[in-house]
């Protein structure tokens, strides 16, 4: 196995384990660390252990994140409230983009 793949299984089982409970991308990061024994990570963004957790979501696990960490969903009231929490953000993020987009425009920008 990958330590990859080991990766993966221990991120998964952690968050099994937490029944729903955030937790945060460096407590995972340093979780994998001791039970896989290497260390995943040279940055404090964690940006290999966000791979891997996209990776994970990618492959189809229902893993949800907010301001606390990120979880695994185990419900579908879980699931819908927080597809309905990345909708707002994406209505959020499509108008942010247009008034930037227009104020390029209108600055001779674009």
């Amino acid at each position: 196995m990958t330590y990859k793949e080991e990766a993966k299984q221990v991120i998964v089982q952690v968050l099994k384990d937490r029944k729903g409970r955030p937790m945060t991308v460096k407590s995972i990061a340093d979780f994998v660390y001791v039970q896989v024994g290497r260390l995943v990570e040279t940055n404090d963004s964690y940006p290999m252990t966000r791979k891997l957790i996209r990776e994970l979501i990618n492959e189809g696990h229902c893993i949800g994140s907010n301001r606390d960490g990120y979880y695994l969903m185990f419900n579908g009231k879980e699931v819908q409230s927080y597809l309905n929490s990345l909708l707002q953000r994406q209505i959020a993020i499509s108008k942010r983009i247009e008034a930037v987009y227009n104020a390029a425009k209108e600055d001779g920008l674009l």
